[in-house]
């Protein structure tokens, strides 16, 4: 056998394995982004609503780490292919009809009332206890039992995800705080 004969053979079985690397990587994203949106509910390109809340201090007005939640969110539809309709919390009074919703923030404070509306209506077991100086400040309450959260040390995150009856799309409540910023950094 030839040296350029040798040399084409070679090349031939190479590109044939790199692609079935490709086709393989291809298939894994694929997959990866399918089961993505299912979970988040924005099958084939579904559209889906985010429902911002108010700063518990400025009405109006949003937290800058509810404003991170936001641009993750927006993301997430771009990348899963599904439009994204951003609307505030005292104005969206309509239902989500087929849309995935997902509220930002919690009930609490009047920050958004329409996760509240949520927890009363599938979570009716749930409350998030009002802000104060005490040490269940915005503990769950769940069935009975609370939940606490320290100021100081835990990061909270919260994410009951529900199909209402009456609608299509599921709702998705997105409620926690981060840790203060006093906060000993994490040693896991």
């Amino acid at each position: 056998m030839s040296a350029a004969l040798l040399n084409v053979l070679i090349g031939l079985v190479t590109s044939v394995l790199s692609g079935g690397v490709w086709a393989l990587n291809r298939t894994k994203q694929a997959r990866m982004l399918n089961r993505r949106a299912d979970f988040f509910g924005l099958e084939g390109g579904a559209p889906c609503v985010v429902v911002m809340n108010d700063k518990y201090s400025k009405p109006g007005s949003m937290a800058q780490d509810d404003v991170y939640a936001l641009v993750e969110i927006a993301m997430l539809g771009r990348e899963l292919g599904s439009p994204v309709t951003i609307r505030r919390a005292r104005e969206f009074r309509e239902r989500n009809g087929s849309s995935t919703e997902f509220c930002i923030g919690g009930p609490s404070g009047g920050s958004n009332p329409r996760t509240g509306g949520h927890l009363a209506a599938h979570l009716p077991g749930v409350t998030v206890l009002p802000f104060s100086r005490d040490d269940d400040s915005m503990a769950f309450l769940i069935d009975g039992e609370l939940f606490g959260m320290s100021p100081v040390s835990e990061n909270v995150f919260w994410w009951p995800n529900s199909v209402p009856i009456p609608v299509l799309g599921p709702s998705s409540s997105f409620a926690g705080r981060p840790p203060s910023p006093t906060a000993p950094p994490s040693t896991s």
